[in-house]
């Protein structure tokens, strides 16, 4: 039996007018990185996500690292996140120095979500930042989030990755 790892064909049959659509323009433009394109995703997901810009960058992974240094973590700080996470979620924070702080997560109403009371025990001072690495898997206010991490809450899937910032030094 051949179970598929991940199978994208039904969702590009969807919508296989618009991709085959797209492709041309990408490969007729000869713009395959930044461009006309990118420029548009830019502007109509800034649109959608309700912010004022929007950067296309080539993963996940470099998003992370560019949100990391734009909010100067470093050494001394701390970034929790759900145990068990990807390894490669916590390579951003110790690239600048930052510590990683594993916080429990918990099957609740069949869904795999971080423990509010462990990450409410695992704020310290040094926390500046909550790491999701799927924004569904919390099932608690965004706002109860912030105000219990007094920090920025970053939540990366392996479609976008989006911030949502409480800055005290911006």
């Amino acid at each position: 039996m051949n179970v598929p790892f991940l199978d994208l064909r039904p969702q590009y049959l969807e919508l296989k007018d618009q991709f085959d659509e797209a492709y041309r323009r990408v490969a007729e433009s000869g713009r395959f990185i930044l461009g006309s394109e990118v420029e548009s995703f830019e502007s109509e997901f800034a649109a959608y996500c309700g912010v004022r810009h929007c950067v296309g960058v080539g993963n996940g992974l470099d998003a992370l690292h560019l949100i990391i240094r734009a909010l100067d973590i470093g050494p001394g700080d701390e970034v929790l996140v759900p145990d068990p996470i990807y390894d490669a979620y916590q390579s951003p924070i110790a690239l600048f120095g930052g510590r990683a702080v594993p916080v429990t997560s918990v099957v609740r109403d069949g869904r795999f979500t971080i423990d509010l009371p462990a990450l409410e025990a695992a704020c310290t001072p040094r926390t500046r930042a909550l790491l999701l690495n799927d924004p569904g898997i919390l099932s608690a206010p965004p706002s109860l989030v912030r105000s219990l991490s007094r920090s920025s809450v970053l939540s990366s899937s392996a479609i976008s990755c989006s911030l949502a910032t409480k800055s005290t030094k911006r």
